[in-house]
């Protein structure tokens, strides 16, 4: 979908709201659709290079980078809180860490949207609850 059709779709969301909560009011209150719109956020990207873009981020976000390059983006499900979920998606090494007592099986995990660098160790037993098909 491209920004003239999303900002289509916006307008066409925003309308049929107005007229669910307002009825055959809608019309009268035109006004504040026009302020709504105008004073929301609106995503763009803008390319800096050949394969490099940034993305215009809100105020709320302004810790996170906001460059990419086309071969490491990667499409996030966000929620309207602009988080999502983090799946684990392989297990990269496991270890066992002695304490005085016991010993406690580790595992090393690649999460979903992170890079290998990212990685953590985790206990192997919640993983194994949470996630038993990556220890097939």
């Amino acid at each position: 979908m491209d920004l003239v059709e999303r900002t289509i779709q916006t307008l066409e969301d925003i309308l049929r709201a107005c007229v669910l909560e307002f009825g055959g009011l809608w019309e009268e209150r035109l006004y504040l659709i026009e302020f709504s719109y105008n004073n929301s956020y609106h995503a763009s990207i803008d390319r800096v290079g050949e394969v490099a873009y940034r993305l215009a981020l809100p105020p709320a976000l302004a810790k996170v980078h906001n460059g990419f390059h086309v071969s490491t983006a990667e499409l996030v499900e966000m929620d309207e809180n602009l988080s999502y979920e983090e799946v684990a998606k392989e297990i990269l090494d496991r270890k066992v860490r002695k304490t005085r007592n016991r010993e406690i099986a580790l595992v090393k995990v690649l999460w979903s949207n992170h890079n290998v660098e990212e990685a953590t160790w985790e206990v192997e037993a919640e993983m194994k609850e949470k996630y038993p098909h990556l220890f097939v």
